[in-house]
C-alpha cells in the first residue's frame, strides 16, 4: 500500500493534496520538486523558510479554476518511508502504521498489505520521525530519518512473549504429553512435548489474548486459556482429567542384602501417563504409591546414599494393576543418587 503524505487536517488541504500533480524540474543539474494544480495562465508560488509547497494549499485551491498554479519546493526535498510489520517473523496484514514527527511535525497513517508493507511517499527529508505499528491492541515503533530521493526501510517487529506450560495428573508431572498452542492475534498453531518434569515452553509468541493451550496424553486431555504479555513469560498449569482412569496401589519394599532400608528415596516414573512420583521408605523399608494409573512401562529407582555399597537399584519393567500391588527391590549398584 502507498500513502500520499497528508500534513494537516483541513478539508481543503486534503482535497488539494489529492488533486495536485507532482513533478521535478532540472535547473542546471539541481532537481527541484513542484506541485501543480489547475489550467490557464501560470501562477508560480514561492514559499518562505521553513515552509514548502504545501503552504500554498489554500491559494492553489482558490485559483486553480482559472489558473495553472505551481508551488515550488525550495527548502525541503522529499523521500519515502517503507515500513514492514512482522509478528514472530511473519508479515502482519491490516496493521495500522502511523508516520509522525520530522521537520514539519507531520502525522499520517496507512494500513499494511498482505506482505506486511505500507509505503509513505513525498515525505519531507530530515530526522526525527517515528514509525508506529499497531495490530490487535499491540504496538511497536522505530525511529527513522528520511533522505531526499531515497526510500528508507523501517522494519517493525510487534511484541512477543513466552508461554511456560506444566502438565500434571493428580498433581504429578506428566512427561511425553503433547501440548498444542492455538489462537491469539494471528491464529498460531504450534505443538510441543513435555519433558520429564512435565514442562514445555513456547517462545516468540505474539503478545495478546485469545490463546488456548491443550495437553493430551494417551487420550486424557486438559486445556487452559492464556494471555501473552510482550517481553514476559506466561505460566500455564494444565491438570489432565482423572475421570475414567483406572488406578492401583503399589507398595515397594527396598532391601540392602536381607535388611529392609528405611529412609530410602524411591521414584516411580513412566506408565501410560508418563508420571513421576517420589516417596521415602518408612521404618519398615516400604514406600507406598496410591492412585497410580494402571498399566505397564513403569520404572522404579531406589537409593540410599548414607549406606556403603551397594546403595541403589533400578527396575525398568514394572506393571501396576488395578487394586493392590507389591514389589521388592534390592540394592545392586553403587551410583547414588540415581539420575
Amino acid at each position: 500500500m502507498h500513502v500520499l503524505l497528508f500534513l494537516m487536517g483541513a478539508a481543503v488541504a486534503s482535497d488539494v493534496y489529492d488533486r495536485v500533480e507532482h513533478g521535478y524540474a532540472d535547473s542546471s543539474g539541481v532537481k527541484i520538486h513542484y506541485a501543480s494544480l489547475g489550467q490557464g495562465p501560470l501562477v508560480v508560488m514561492l514559499h518562505g523558510f521553513p515552509d514548502f509547497w504545501y503552504s500554498w494549499r489554500d491559494q492553489m485551491d482558490a485559483l486553480s479554476s482559472d489558473f495553472q498554479t505551481v508551488a515550488i519546493d525550495l527548502t525541503l526535498p522529499l523521500g519515502s518511508v517503507q515500513a514492514t510489520v512482522t509478528w514472530a517473523g511473519s508479515p502482519v496484514a491490516g496493521a495500522t502504521v502511523t508516520l509522525s514527527g520530522g521537520p514539519q511535525s507531520i502525522s499520517v497513517s496507512g494500513t499494511t498489505d498482505a506482505s506486511g508493507v505500507v509505503t509513505f511517499v513525498n515525505v519531507p527529508s530530515g530526522p526525527g520521525y517515528t514509525v508506529t505499528a499497531t495490530s490487535s491492541g499491540q504496538s511497536a515503533w522505530q525511529a527513522a530519518t528520511v533522505s531526499a530521493g531515497t526510500t528508507v526501510d523501517v522494519p517493525i517487529a510487534l511484541p512477543t512473549g513466552s508461554i511456560a506450560v506444566t502438565v500434571t495428573w493428580n498433581t504429578w508431572p506428566v512427561s511425553g504429553a503433547t501440548v498444542t498452542l492455538t489462537g491469539g492475534p494471528i491464529g498460531v498453531d504450534v505443538t510441543g512435548t513435555t519433558s520429564s518434569s512435565g514442562t514445555v515452553s513456547f517462545t516468540s509468541v505474539p503478545a495478546g489474548s485469545g490463546y488456548t493451550v491443550t495437553a493430551t496424553k494417551n487420550g486424557i486431555t486438559g486445556s487452559q486459556a492464556a494471555v501473552v504479555s510482550g517481553g514476559g513469560t506466561t505460566a500455564v498449569a494444565i491438570a489432565l482429567s482423572t475421570s475414567g482412569v483406572t488406578t492401583g496401589t503399589l507398595s515397594v519394599t527396598v532391601k540392602r542384602g536381607s535388611s529392609n532400608q528405611s529412609g530410602a528415596t524411591v521414584v516411580l516414573s513412566g506408565g501410560p501417563l508418563g508420571i513421576t512420583v517420589t516417596r521415602t521408605t518408612n521404618g519398615s523399608g516400604v514406600a507406598t504409591f496410591t492412585s497410580i494409573p494402571a498399566g505397564s512401562g513403569y520404572t522404579i529407582k531406589a537409593w540410599k546414599c548414607s549406606v556403603s555399597n551397594p546403595k541403589s537399584v533400578t527396575n525398568s519393567s514394572v506393571t501396576v494393576n488395578a487394586g493392590s500391588n507389591s514389589l521388592t527391590v534390592t540394592f545392586s549398584t553403587n551410583t547414588c543418587p540415581l539420575p
